[in-house]
This record gives structure tokens, C-alpha cells and sequence, in this order.
């Protein structure tokens, strides 16, 4: 093989490779998603009900292996904050919910369950009420146009928790 075909195949080789590289990250997108679910929560343990809102944020990095399986890795963020419905104390807090690399499948439905803690919030003339914890149950999965459609189950126990004096 002559100087000027080994150039030409090198060429073609880095072609060839710059190709199948570009391919490979032409299936992977960046997604971020917001939601805003208000909720009437009751709370035996406060002895009121609590109106609570959740926005949640979910971001994602999707991508397909090269043996055509789809991934996204995924983390959610809740920022919780509520009223007591009775006394109008107040709460804010933060939710947990699992993330990782999950497989989904467009219209696949996917549960989990995300755990909120919320902590008093001072409010002048207002006795502060406890910590607690609940939990909620959400649904998601990927439309057909590639959006991310999430909805808050109904008729969910959240079993709230107090943690410390009404």
C-alpha cells in the first residue's frame, strides 16, 4: 500500500468512526420537566386537614445503548409547602423520591411513591405545629410527542407522621 492510500484510508477510517459516534449521541437529549400539584391533605396527627402544594422538577438525560435499548437517568426534586386548613399554620419542606437509571418505554406507565417532610414555618401570633412526614403516590410516563406527563394518584392514604408535639 502506498503513502497516499494509507492517507486515504486513514481518512476514511476517521470518517467512518466520527459517523458512528455522532449516531450514537444523535438518540440523547436532555430533558427538564415542571409540575405544580395542589392537594388537600388530612392530617389526624395535626388534628386538621393541610393544604399542601408540591412543584416538582424532574430532569433527565435520555439515551439509547447501540443495542437499541433506552435509558433515562433521571432526579426528581419536591419543594413542598402547606396551610393548616383550621389553624393556618404553615409548613415548608423538601420530597424524596427515587432516582436512577430506569428503563421506560413510551406510554409505559411508571408508580412511585415520593416522601415529603415538612417543617413549621414561624408565623407571628401562631403557636408553630410539629415536624411531619407523608407520603404520595405519582404516576408517570413519556407521550407520544417524547413529553413527560406525570399526575398525582387520588383516594392515596399519605399516612402522615408527626414527628414531636401537635
Amino acid at each position: 500500500m502506498t503513502k497516499e492510500n494509507r492517507g486515504v484510508a486513514s481518512l476514511l477510517l476517521g470518517l467512518t468512526v466520527a459517523l458512528v459516534i455522532s449516531v450514537a449521541f444523535a438518540a440523547n437529549r436532555t430533558t427538564v420537566s415542571e409540575f405544580d400539584f395542589p392537594f388537600l391533605m388530612p392530617a389526624p396527627c395535626l388534628g386538621e386537614n393541610v393544604l399542601a402544594h408540591a412543584y416538582v422538577t424532574a430532569r433527565g438525560h435520555e439515551f439509547t445503548t447501540p443495542s437499541g435499548t433506552y435509558h433515562m437517568i433521571d432526579n426528581w426534586k419536591f419543594l413542598l409547602e402547606g396551610v393548616g386548613e383550621s389553624t393556618g399554620r404553615e409548613w415548608i419542606g423538601k420530597g424524596l423520591a427515587p432516582s436512577g437509571d430506569v428503563i421506560y418505554k413510551t406510554g409505559e406507565k411508571y408508580f412511585f411513591t415520593q416522601n415529603g417532610f415538612m417543617t413549621p414555618v414561624s408565623v407571628p401570633g401562631l403557636e408553630d405545629g410539629p415536624k411531619f412526614r407523608f407520603n404520595q403516590l405519582f404516576q408517570a410516563r413519556w407521550d407520544a410527542d417524547g413529553n413527560l406527563v406525570m399526575l398525582m394518584e387520588k383516594g392515596f392514604d399519605p399516612n402522615v407522621r408527626c414527628l414531636g408535639k401537635k
